[in-house]
This record gives structure tokens, C-alpha cells and sequence, in this order.
């Protein structure tokens, strides 16, 4: 597979696995754990609880990226988060013609880099929802 492509799979999978943590309800780590295999996901295993983000949290290869909204962010956020908007980070205004569409890897791992986001890092991505 080559790199642009790796990338943009990469960061798909990112930006899906944010969603759905995003998306999980009041229900606790060990329930979540517990079936998690039958809810439906396509790759659960790329899920984190926040019981494991809590663990693992001060590692040096650990980036969280918070993408809510700016004034979400200043409210509160996962301490050491950087803020990355997801519409800006993941929506092209015009990709090959077609608005809302996945950018380019180039785009995304600009970004990425941006706030130090390395190869060699697990990028975790929440937002509000």
C-alpha cells in the first residue's frame, strides 16, 4: 500500500474510532468491554475506554486531539489535548470538485504535524458527542 494511501486509511480510521468513542453512552468500562465485540463495530479493537486513556495517558507516543469547537475546548478538555476542528482537519471545502469530502493525506498529515504528531504515535480523537 503506499504512503498517501496508508495515511488516508490511517486517519479515516482515526476519525471513525473518535466518533465512536464520541458516541458511547453513561455505560461503564466494563460493560462497554464486555460487548463490544457484538455492537457492530468494524474494528473494536481500535477503541480505547477512558479508563485505558486515564493509564496510558502520560506516555510519550500518546496524542490526544480534542476536535470540538474552540470554545469547547477553552471550557475544558483532556489535559494535554490539542484542539484540531474537525470540519477543518477532516472536510475539504472542495475535494476533487466535491465539498465535504476526506482531504488529501498531504492535507491531513500537514495538520498532524502541525502539533507533533509523529509516525511512530497513537493518536487518540474524542469530541463532544
Amino acid at each position: 500500500m503506499n504512503i498517501m494511501k496508508r495515511r488516508i486509511y490511517l486517519t479515516l480510521s482515526f476519525f471513525v474510532i473518535s466518533v465512536l468513542i464520541g458516541c458511547t453512552s453513561s455505560t461503564s468500562d466494563s460493560e462497554l468491554n464486555s460487548d463490544i465485540e457484538n455492537r457492530g463495530y468494524s474494528n473494536p479493537s481500535r477503541l480505547v475506554s477512558a479508563e485505558w486513556l486515564k493509564t496510558n495517558l502520560e506516555e510519550d507516543n500518546i496524542i490526544v486531539i480534542d476536535v470540538r469547537k474552540a470554545e469547547d475546548y477553552a471550557a475544558g478538555h483532556i489535559p494535554g489535548a490539542v484542539n484540531l476542528l474537525a470540519k477543518t482537519t477532516f472536510q475539504a471545502d472542495n475535494e476533487n470538485g466535491v465539498k465535504g469530502m476526506l482531504p488529501s493525506g498531504d492535507h491531513i498529515a500537514a495538520l498532524l504535524s502541525s502539533v507533533g504528531v509523529k509516525p511512530t504515535d497513537t493518536i487518540i480523537i474524542y469530541d463532544g458527542i
